[in-house]
């Protein structure tokens, strides 16, 4: 037994939903973090449309977390960006695992689903999309090559929350997504991540890797329940969870503020030669860090200009993946 918790007590609590762990006072130890915890992953199960939240300490760990629920291993390949922040790739690496970049879509900055289909092959685990800048994948496209493939989906809405997808908050597309609270995002809480699904079963596995993989088995435990899973200390702080649950209710009315002052950039910015501002730029979201709310990609340049450092050189990616 675990702190003198009962099996049944413990795996209760790593199966509830959110909305039931918020307000959970058991009578021994409560192994999914504190009320402040608990209280914010209940607010991003509800605002983001999933039953289960896990937080955890960086969105990083968040998609190591996501990725390890999916049962990635050494091998396996995972189509991603090639236009990301580097924890993208190294999340995966983590898992001795392959990244396979793949090209994004000039007008969504996101992966293009063709070039999905040209990289699967029959060492492909999954698809690891970034919804860059506030901008939303092709999600339909994207999950019908999955299923076609069975390969697993994650979503990684770091720069994203609050965007919707057919009227759907991306994070709950696909079956995993993963948020951040570092403070160049849109909920600031200086770190922090937290992810979203609607499996039960994914829910209890990124609850387990957070928590070093400790599970208390009872008497009657299936083979695979005795089997540890490999996890990490990737929990939140009680202080980092009362930051985010009041940065979280802000989250509207700041994205609104970011959009005004996009679209008046990307008014001016349009004015601009060799500069062409993405088709459809006013998306529900956009992206305000201090690294710049808006893309640009190059037109027209000049014989001796750069079309890759062009593309590539805004925020704080300043090369390719």
């Amino acid at each position: 037994r675990f702190m003198g918790s009962p099996s049944a007590d413990i795996e209760r609590q790593l199966s509830m939903t959110s909305a039931e762990a918020v307000d959970y006072n058991p009578q021994h130890f409560m192994f999914i973090g504190g009320r402040k915890v608990r209280a914010l992953e209940a607010e991003f199960a509800k605002r983001f449309g999933a039953p289960y939240a896990i937080a955890v300490n960086s969105a990083t760990s968040g998609l190591m977390t996501a990725l390890g629920a999916c049962r990635l291993g050494p091998g396996d390949e995972v189509i991603t960006t090639c236009l990301s922040f580097n924890a993208t790739a190294v999340s995966i690496l983590a898992f001795s695992s392959i990244p396979v970049f793949v090209d994004v879509h000039p007008e969504t900055l996101c992966l293009d689903p063709e070039e999905i289909r040209r990289k699967i092959t029959p060492k492909t685990k999954a698809i690891l999309v970034v919804h860059l800048l506030g901008r939303s994948a092709d999600m339909d496209a994207i999950n019908k090559i999955a299923a076609e493939h069975k390969l697993q989906v994650i979503e990684d809405c770091s720069q994203s929350p609050g965007t919707a997808y057919k009227g759907t908050q991306v994070g709950s597309v696909a079956p995993i997504g993963v948020f951040s609270l570092q403070d160049t995002k849109n909920i600031v809480a200086g770190e922090g991540g937290v992810i979203v699904t609607r499996d039960a079963a994914l829910a209890r596995r990124c609850r387990l890797i957070r928590n070093h993989g400790e599970s208390i088995p009872g008497a009657d435990a299936t083979p695979e329940e005795l089997c540890n899973i490999v996890g990490f200390n990737f929990r939140m702080t009680e202080l980092t969870a009362a930051v985010a649950l009041a940065q979280i209710k802000k989250l509207s009315r700041n994205n609104q503020q970011r959009n005004v002052n996009a679209r008046y950039l990307a008014q001016r910015l349009a004015k601009l030669p060799h500069l062409r501002i993405a088709e459809g730029f006013a998306a529900d979201v956009v992206y305000g860090a201090g690294d710049g709310p808006y893309s640009v990609t190059a037109a027209d340049l000049d014989d001796d200009g750069d079309l890759d450092l062009a593309v590539a050189n805004f925020g704080h990616y300043p090369s390719y993946l």
